[in-house]
């Protein structure tokens, strides 16, 4: 026990603040003096809880050593792991900055370029210029690294036909890399984020009629001139169409030295064309297809240690025809107004209402259903579950969407708390305090 006293006032002295979730804008100097009353203020104050509760979820945990609750002003610790974000510019990108100045994503893609059928070259969007300066200063003062998105499974980037058109070019591609290259420089990218969608992409928008050693070809092409200066290359692998993907067979070693992260965008899409409820992330599934993936690829171990797993927060909601298809995988209602992606927001309220069951499980994904509508939603162990999954596989987390996110902390856990859940998992020595 005194030992455990000992352990506490040592901490304690090297972090007098108040080292809870809900610190709020409560001063050093408001804490009360004593090791157990500070403890129970941390929380007691926001949370409104009966002093055992206070005790118990504000305390330190004497086997880890490690404080229940993050506060984001306590330094990082030393991890690998990265999170990559695709920046959406609804959101103000401070918001990403927490109050010690640390971004919460290592990684930042930008979708600022468009392609040119003519020229064969990528053009900035006149339309998002100002909002481009602005992200990447704030970015860059941080320490956030900025990549350039090249390509897209539409016509609003670039779409994949225009790759497969430039890869069986030798003359094209040599315009279009030295064209890229040119354009990282010019506004000062960390490098590019490479979105071919090959071999599979939604809505069958991919070409197929392209060979692996053209692939290879171009993607060489296109890292080498920007790897030789020191540039980040990733490669956005989508992950709708797994059979499609497995079906291609092992192309991933001969580009695994050219790719610095390998962003698997991980979602199982079902749409009017394909109506079919499914999940955003199922736990035990993505654990199988990437299981079966790296059997095919002969250098698996390099690159495993390179996959980024999107944990996307944003989850769909299905109109189901009745009671008798209250399950996962069941044909819902084409073209209705209640299928749709769900933020945040939107999942926690539906989920405090008592006509829906809730149905948990974080090996696979929880959903909450009644008689006409079916949504999927994360709660803290889910979210968890997962982000530890990708630790003992990869290389780290991505998100494509951070809007979805609760920007405004409409759902009372603060301000972006999805993300944050991930950060402080990846990144700070603590336990996150459920919230969500």
């Amino acid at each position: 026990m005194t030992s455990v006293i000992i352990t506490l006032t040592l901490i304690f002295i090297w972090s007098p603040v108040c080292n809870g979730q809900c610190r709020g804008n409560k001063s050093a100097d408001g804490v009360k003096s004593s090791i157990e009353d500070s403890l129970r203020y941390c929380i007691a104050e926001c949370l409104d809880l009966t002093e055992d509760e206070a005790e118990e979820k504000c305390a330190f945990n004497t086997i880890t050593g490690r404080i229940k609750g993050c506060d984001s002003v306590r330094p990082r610790k030393e991890s690998k792991f990265k999170i990559i974000c695709h920046f959406d510019y609804d959101m103000d990108i401070s918001t990403l900055v927490i109050e010690n100045g640390q971004p919460l994503c290592d990684i930042l893609i930008l979708s600022v370029a468009v392609f040119n059928k003519d020229t064969n070259l990528l053009e900035m969007k006149s339309e998002i210029w100002s909002k481009v300066i602005s992200a990447l200063k704030v970015a860059k003062k941080v320490g956030m690294k900025v990549t350039l998105r090249v390509g897209s499974w539409d016509e609003s980037i670039m779409h994949p036909k225009e790759f497969t058109r430039l890869a069986k070019n030798e003359q094209l591609t040599a315009i279009f890399v030295k064209g890229v290259t040119e354009f990282v420089r010019k506004y000062d990218f960390d490098g590019i984020t490479i979105a071919w969608l090959w071999p599979g992409c939604p809505q069958s928008a991919c070409a197929q009629n392209v060979d692996r050693k053209t692939v290879t070809s171009f993607i060489r092409a296109l890292a080498t001139p920007l790897k030789v200066n020191g540039k980040i290359i990733l490669y956005h692998m989508y992950g709708v169409f797994s059979s499609t993907i497995m079906a291609a067979g092992d192309y991933f070693s001969d580009i695994v030295d050219e790719i610095d992260y390998f962003y698997f965008e991980d979602h199982f899409q079902s749409g009017d064309w394909m109506p079919k409820t499914d999940f955003s992330f199922n736990l035990k599934e993505t654990r199988d297809l990437m299981g079966e993936l790296t059997t095919k690829i002969k250098r698996a171990k390099d690159f495993k240690r390179k996959v980024v797993i999107s944990v996307e927060p944003a989850y769909p909601s299905y109109e189901l025809r009745g009671q008798q298809v209250l399950k996962i995988g069941t044909v819902f209602v084409p073209y209705s107004k209640m299928n749709k992606r769900l933020n945040m927001p939107e999942w926690c309220e539906l989920a405090k209402d008592p006509t829906y069951q809730l149905v948990k499980n974080a090996e696979t994904q929880n959903y909450a259903i009644k008689s006409d509508n079916i949504f999927i939603f994360d709660d803290q162990e889910s979210l968890t579950a997962k982000v530890n999954f990708v630790m003992e596989f990869g290389a780290g987390v991505g998100l494509h969407s951070l809007v979805t996110d609760d920007v405004n902390g409409a759902c009372g856990c603060g301000k972006i708390p999805y993300l944050k859940l991930i950060f402080n998992t990846l990144k700070m020595d603590c336990e996150p305090i459920p919230c969500f």
